[in-house]
């Protein structure tokens, strides 16, 4: 909505919903943005989520191939990967 853009209402509920997954116990929160939507992605920078790992996700008929440089899984469309194992543990 063009009349509160631009008001950091982004970056604090992002930053509130980090914390509330921290209140109930997470040991770490993670965001996502697609690379082409710079607008979530200084987003997320700017509420302080520096850390950075590149997923690339191609889907192949029913299939998805999920990759990081140390990761690759091919995943049925609708499947589950755990993501300790996708995200790096240095984030």
């Amino acid at each position: 909505m063009p009349d509160y853009r631009g008001r950091g209402l982004y970056n604090t509920l992002l930053r509130h919903a980090a914390e509330q997954c921290f209140v109930r116990g997470a040991k770490r929160a993670w965001g996502y943005a697609d690379t082409g939507n710079t607008a979530s992605r200084r987003g997320l920078i700017g509420a302080g989520y520096a850390g950075r790992a590149e997923i690339k996700m191609t889907r192949i008929g029913a299939f998805c191939w999920i990759s990081r440089p140390g990761f690759q899984r091919t995943v049925r469309v609708g499947g589950v990967v755990d993501l300790d194992a996708l995200l790096p543990h240095s984030l």
